[in-house]
């Protein structure tokens, strides 16, 4: 293989470096950078993408090595932050509730494999991309760290706790949800991805970081709501 073919792949491990510095930053309560290192790494999911397009070294291992950064970046990640949120969050003997962040984790793994065999996900998706749930559970980990809206105190161990097994059935549930894989930038046809991403921008300056929770709460009913209008 040429060098030109590499550069993708490239990309890729990219990804997967800033996914495993991210659950490092974790641990070492640098929660920032745990956001940074992985809005880099949804940058570099997409631009691996491009740039095996527009270099014209489309693979198999290309796509195999795709889903497996993003097992590391939106799979490994998130399940790791809802343990810590749970974990730093029980005041009782009961530290095994913890582990029920994983169930992220364990969703995420299938739907990739999934994925990798779905013919129906060629310009939508079937269930919640993985990263977009990661974007949902970083917020979680931003609106704790800086006590955006003055949110932090809702976020409890029952509530966390529901929020894992939600994600973790949304990123298989049977819902339609919009990708932003578009046809072409006519208005038309593309009303709810621009609507969306219209609401979003304009809630930044009221809600700050919660943007990333709260946009995905949005993307999710949206996506349901007009489902009809989804092309």
């Amino acid at each position: 293989m040429s060098i030109k073919q590499h550069i993708p792949n490239a990309i890729t491990l990219t990804n997967v470096l800033c996914g495993c510095l991210a659950i490092l930053s974790l641990f070492q309560g640098e929660y920032m950078m745990v956001f940074w290192y992985a809005f880099i790494a949804g940058w570099l999911d997409l631009g691996d993408g491009l740039a095996a397009r527009a270099l014209n070294v489309k693979s198999e291992l290309g796509m195999q090595l795709d889903s497996l950064a993003d097992m590391v970046t939106f799979g490994v990640l998130p399940g790791f932050i809802m343990y810590y949120l749970i974990a730093e969050n029980i005041t009782t003997e009961s530290e095994y509730l913890a582990y029920i962040g994983f169930a992220v984790t364990l969703s995420a793994c299938f739907r990739l494999a999934v994925f990798n065999i779905d013919t129906r996900q060629t310009s939508n998706f079937v269930g919640v991309p993985t990263p977009a749930n990661a974007a949902f559970i970083v917020g979680l980990l931003l609106i704790w760290h800086q006590k955006s809206l003055g949110l932090q105190e809702y976020l409890t161990v029952p509530v966390l706790i529901i929020l894992s097994l939600v994600a973790a059935f949304l990123l298989n549930s049977p819902f339609i949800m919009f990708s932003f894989k578009m046809k072409n930038t006519k208005w038309q046809g593309n009303e709810v991805r621009y609507l969306y991403l219209i609401i979003s921008l304009g809630l930044i300056p009221f809600i700050g970081w919660a943007v990333f929770t709260i946009g995905f709460i949005l993307y999710v009913l949206m996506s349901i709501i007009f489902r009809n209008k989804i092309a």
